[in-house]
């Protein structure tokens, strides 16, 4: 299966593409590679995941554009930035400060379909 997710899930996110989107394409299939990768680690593949029924391939779009999207919004990995003009100062700090991709347990208890266990439920 190829990448379900396309440059349009990341505007349709607010990520504003620059002129040459090669950058963002490729951050979206290193994404798509890794959330395969994660699957294999969990036991499981895309197609079982889709197969399921549990999870769409929108959803594994979803889950895809959300992870590029964490690198794509801090691309210098700046922690902390601050600016000072006469009396007036102003301070940010970022949050996601790592060029590091990654997937939040949520996203893959997205994909996932839960296994019953007794008097709850179990995720892979």
């Amino acid at each position: 299966m190829d990448n379900p997710a396309t440059l349009d899930d990341l505007t349709g996110r607010g990520y504003v593409l620059p002129s040459d989107p090669v950058v963002a394409q490729t951050r979206l299939d290193a994404s798509w590679r890794a959330l395969q990768r994660e699957l294999r680690a969990n036991g499981t593949s895309v197609d079982a995941v889709l197969a399921t029924g549990w999870a769409t391939d929108q959803d594994l779009a979803d889950v895809v554009a959300d992870a590029t999207m964490r690198v794509l919004d801090n691309p210098d990995g700046v922690q902390q930035e601050s600016t000072a003009v006469d009396d007036y100062s102003e301070s940010r700090t970022y949050a996601n400060t790592t060029q590091d991709l990654y997937f939040t347990a949520a996203e893959i208890r997205r994909l996932l379909p839960p296994i019953p266990t007794a008097g709850s439920m179990k995720y892979c």
